[in-house]
């Protein structure tokens, strides 16, 4: 194998790798299957993309993204939830703190069906 080679194929793992690594940081994991949901509200103070996302005190999944929707006043928050929890069609999500320093995070309420 000549050096260029191995440079080249060290260089494309490297930066395979980079990417996965920044991906993992932000709280997106390429390997766990999940479900994306929206919630809506008017005010997501100090919600970032990453934050946890509970259900009976367990995370189980991550604010992926968000959405102004100026004309109707509401901010429409992208959810990725692990696909193993099964949510419902009456199900809620509030925001609530998580932690001394001021974080927030959604707190799901599946409902009953």
């Amino acid at each position: 194998m000549s050096k260029e080679f191995k440079i080249g194929l060290i260089t494309i793992i490297a930066g395979a790798l980079l990417y996965y690594g920044f991906n993992f940081l932000r709280g997106s994991d390429l390997f766990s299957p999940s479900n994306r949901y929206y919630a809506t509200y008017t005010n997501v103070s100090g919600l970032n993309v990453s934050n946890p996302v509970y259900f009976n005190g367990l995370p189980v999944g991550r604010v992926s993204g968000f959405e102004l929707v100026q004309k109707k006043g509401y901010i429409v928050v992208s959810i990725d939830i692990d696909e193993k929890l099964t949510i419902g069609k009456d199900a809620s999500a509030t925001l609530a703190n998580d932690g001394l320093f001021g974080g927030k995070a959604i707190v799901l309420n599946v409902g009953k069906s």
